[in-house]
């Protein structure tokens, strides 16, 4: 295993422990009751908050289940969607969308990517 290929997977790892635990820590939320906040939706360039850590660790589960498919690093989870976080999205989630931005219904789907 090359230097590169070593410092790749750690990032995946990295990126997918700092994501389960979000998500791990919105399903609890979800488990007492409380529901994903509807105000912060649609989500776009700029937004941050939970939503986008979810959006963002749903990116690099994708990128994990498909090495090699894409031209991009996995995200930071950090609940902004900036400049990565939107290249990742019109690659992944939001390609050939003309308007760049999710729903919350759109948003239901990403998330649902995580169970399947």
């Amino acid at each position: 295993m090359t230097s590169g290929t070593k410092a790749t997977l750690f990032t995946l790892v990295v990126a997918a422990g700092i994501g389960l635990t979000v998500w791990l820590a919105s399903r609890a939320r979800k488990k007492e009751g409380e529901d994903t906040d509807d105000s912060a939706f649609p989500l776009r360039y700029g937004s941050r908050g939970e939503e986008v850590k979810q959006v963002q660790y749903a990116v690099n589960v994708l990128l994990a289940r498909l090495p090699g498919e894409y031209d991009f690093a996995p995200l930071t989870v950090d609940g902004i969607w900036g400049d990565k976080t939107d290249h990742a999205l019109r690659m992944t989630f939001l390609a050939n969308m003309t308007e760049v931005m999710i729903t919350k219904e759109k948003y239901n789907v990403i998330i649902g990517t995580l169970a399947s």
